[in-house]
């Protein structure tokens, strides 16, 4: 069983190792790209209702300032398995980016930092929110088995072709 399949708690718990954070902070260092991990992560530095207190706001898993000045709001992916609440705070987000882009010279971009396999695989690809949108419209919604949203509805993914 792929441990994307498997539920939050044996993803979060039982397992401590993030590999494709820990691949994608190691890329980031030997780069020498200066970044920021935004929020708590449940592997190692877990809130208690934090899947509640997080529906209060938008923010990325990461923001990367690149060496043009650009600003990256990234979310790291070790899964081809996008949530439906993932998506949307990418998708506001990135609306968010568009107002401000018109203004500043600095430009912020919004996507997924994702490794394929990152137990084994080094190897990150940086997919645009603009690409992420077309390869979200292409696919239906699964569900997850045994989980729910907060007003008691499934929660949903769609599997999407990084």
């Amino acid at each position: 069983m792929r441990t994307s399949d498997n539920s939050f708690e044996e993803r979060n718990f039982k397992n401590k190792v993030d590999a494709a954070d820990e691949k994608f902070i190691a890329r980031l260092k030997a780069r020498g790209v200066k970044y920021k991990k935004i929020g708590p992560d449940p592997k190692d530095d877990y809130v208690e209702d934090y899947w509640l207190i997080g529906l209060m706001y938008d923010l990325p898993d990461y923001i990367v300032w690149a060496e043009d000045g650009d600003i990256y709001f990234t979310e790291v992916k070790g899964t081809n398995k996008i949530k439906s609440l993932d998506y949307r705070k990418l998708e506001n987000m990135y609306k968010r980016s568009l107002s401000i882009n018109q203004y500043s010279k600095k430009k912020i971009h919004v996507g997924i930092a994702y490794i394929k396999n990152p137990t084994y695989n080094n190897k990150v690809k940086w997919i645009p929110y603009s690409e992420l949108k077309d390869k979200w419209k292409q696919k239906e919604y699964q569900e997850y088995n045994g989980e729910t949203e907060l007003d008691g509805t499934p929660k949903y993914y769609k599997q999407l072709d990084l």
